[in-house]
């Protein structure tokens, strides 16, 4: 897992020159991808909160195309609606591995939207901002 704690994600930020080390923290954590994603937005000119959401509308634009697509046959061989019984499950964040059934649970893990944690038995979503985008979608359907 390449995720920060926080004090070294706050370590990280700062040699990035991010300023609001909490926004960004609730945002996207420790996750070193985002933190370069987010210094890419700032370069093109847009402050730390308006990059945040403008990530966050891609992932959400992302996460309701991936569903569309399950929906549609396009991804998987899965019912879209136990994908979305999966992640209404999933907004909780980190979860016992059992409360998604094991094809969903597979499936999901393929399609980089879980991460799986073999030693604890737990998943949770692949990243702090795919998990706000899983909340803020689950709530719209």
């Amino acid at each position: 897992m390449d995720d920060l704690g926080k004090e070294e994600a706050f370590r990280m930020y700062e040699t990035f020159g991010f300023e609001d080390k909490e926004l960004i923290w609730d945002y996207i954590g420790g996750k070193i991808g985002d933190m370069v994603s987010l210094f890419e937005e700032k370069k093109r000119g847009y402050g730390e909160r308006e990059a945040l959401k403008r990530m966050l509308d891609d992932e959400v634009a992302s996460l309701k195309d991936f569903l569309e697509a399950v929906e549609e046959g396009e991804k998987g061989n899965v019912d879209v609606e136990k994908v979305k019984e999966a992640l209404r499950v999933l907004k909780k964040g980190k979860i016992e591995a059992e409360e998604v059934p094991r094809k969903v649970r597979k499936f999901l893990i393929q399609e980089n939207i879980l991460f799986y944690n073999p030693m604890n038995g737990t998943v949770r979503p692949q990243s702090r901002l795919l998990w706000r985008a899983i909340r803020e979608v689950i709530t719209s359907i």
